[in-house]
């Protein structure tokens, strides 16, 4: 697990103003950085004098070098120090703590207004697979998604102190992207020289850094919270974590209900009158519960013995229901349902309360043809139209989590590709039916015109 062999901490002079300078990192260190004179000496080159930052600025920061502290588990040594700045307005800074353990190599200590992160270096990450899609949107690794936090930005080194494993020069520039996750993790992707690394990065808790390094009270900044952090000041970021993890559950638990709905309404449908015949009547039938919609469906083999008839619905000698090709009569305010001249089935969804209902058939003209006319009640039904778009917003809503949680990774690529089929094979479907509808609506009733003209 270590990054570099076990080394003695020892001490050398600075070769540009004979300064004194303690070495405290292990075999991968290549620069270190005079905290008198800002000069970069390169260790393997005899400490020549590479570089030299003559801007004086100092960031304000709690952490000095040679600090000791426990992170994750881990003990630390701080053994450098850089500070960068964006290059565009608003301009922001930070500092960045080269960390060294002589069993487990280098990390970052990142700091900026009281918050703090822990960074490591990952060699694992599908860079290659990042690069061809052109810095996607959202990015997976480690069973977890990260989505871009903000559009790609540049970065200078403002300021270096002390031992890096690399040579830093003031004003170099890094261009960076970064990727917001769950848990309090982040990705970030830099690239500088030509080199492109990536850094995985946990929010730490700023109480527990400042007490590990031994940070006096009068010393510690209090972390600046951002925006979504001001909202649930008095939360802990693990209590918001803990709020979603449950909103998600319950989130699923909403996802099955509605599945448990979509397949009951395939079942739960009973018919309590049907009557397929082409004469008027007037039967009786019951509604057995009221927790559901009921249907009626009225349907004729033309449109001609449709316009014949007008449908009644009574309950206690009440007239609740009247409808035929002219007029619509209900209680219900709200619907607003009746069938058009070309016609030849009508749908109505009302809700009927418990209790015996007569429904009435009557004939307004002759039906000459004597074709038969179908009326049918149902009882207890669940309309997909409302819970089918729920069901699928849900559903893309859960997908991600989903395949996280369910999905083995190797064959999460699979899963992409079983969804760009269905959602492909959807569009097919509902371009099918707008074809249809088209030819339907617009074009058949141009060519039954056509037609007719030319019998005349």
């Amino acid at each position: 697990m270590s990054d570099s062999s076990e080394s003695s901490v020892f001490s050398i002079k600075c070769t540009n103003c004979a300064a004194p300078l303690k070495v405290l990192g292990g075999g991968r260190i290549t620069t270190i950085t005079c905290e008198y004179c800002n000069s970069v000496l390169d260790m393997t080159d005899h400490y020549k004098v590479v570089s030299k930052f003559h801007q004086k600025y100092r960031p304000p920061v709690p952490l000095t070098l040679g600090m000791q502290g426990r992170i994750k588990g881990v003990e630390w040594t701080i053994i450098g120090w850089i500070s960068y700045r964006t290059t565009s307005f608003p301009i922001e800074r930070w500092s960045e703590f080269f960390l060294y353990s002589p069993l487990y190599g280098y990390g970052w200590l990142i700091y900026e207004e009281g918050n703090f992160a822990f960074s490591k270096r990952v060699r694992n990450f599908p860079l290659r697979e990042w690069q061809d899609k052109k810095s996607p949107r959202t990015v997976f690794y480690q069973k977890g998604h990260f989505v871009a936090a903000e559009a790609p930005y540049n970065v200078e080194i403002d300021f270096v102190q002390g031992e890096l494993s690399w040579i830093a020069k003031f004003n170099d520039r890094v261009r960076c992207w970064d990727y917001n996750g769950v848990n309090r993790r982040s990705l970030s992707i830099e690239k500088s020289k030509g080199e492109i690394e990536v850094y995985l990065n946990e929010k730490l808790d700023s109480k527990k850094v400042y007490d590990s390094f031994g940070i006096k009270e009068d010393n510690r900044v209090k972390a600046k919270l951002s925006t979504t952090e001001r909202v649930f000041e008095e939360e802990s970021l693990e209590e918001t974590e803990k709020a979603i993890s449950i909103f998600s559950k319950w989130m699923s638990a909403l996802l099955l209900i509605l599945f448990v709905a979509i397949l009951a309404s395939f079942i739960s449908n009973k018919t309590v009158m049907e009557n397929h015949s082409g004469q008027p009547f007037e039967e009786m039938f019951t509604i057995h519960s009221s927790a559901f919609l009921s249907k009626i469906e009225i349907k004729t083999p033309s449109p001609i013995v449709l316009d014949a008839y007008r449908f009644s619905l009574y309950k206690s000698d009440k007239k609740i229901l009247s409808i035929d090709k002219s007029k619509l009569f209900s209680v219900n305010p709200h619907l607003r349902y009746t069938w058009l001249t070309g016609d030849k089935e009508v749908l109505i969804y009302l809700k009927l309360d418990e209790g015996f209902y007569r429904a009435s058939l009557e004939r307004l003209s002759p039906n000459t043809s004597n074709q038969k006319i179908t009326v049918t009640i149902q009882e207890k039904i669940i309309r997909l139209v409302y819970i089918l778009p729920l069901f699928i917003l849900i559903l893309i809503m859960l997908t991600p989590a989903l395949k996280q949680n369910l999905i083995p990774r190797k064959y999460q690529k699979f899963f992409w590709w079983g969804a760009a089929g269905a959602i492909g094979f959807a569009l097919f479907g509902l371009v099918i039916v707008v074809f249809i509808v088209a030819f339907y609506f617009f074009v058949q009733p141009i060519i039954d015109g056509h037609s007719s003209k030319g019998e005349w």
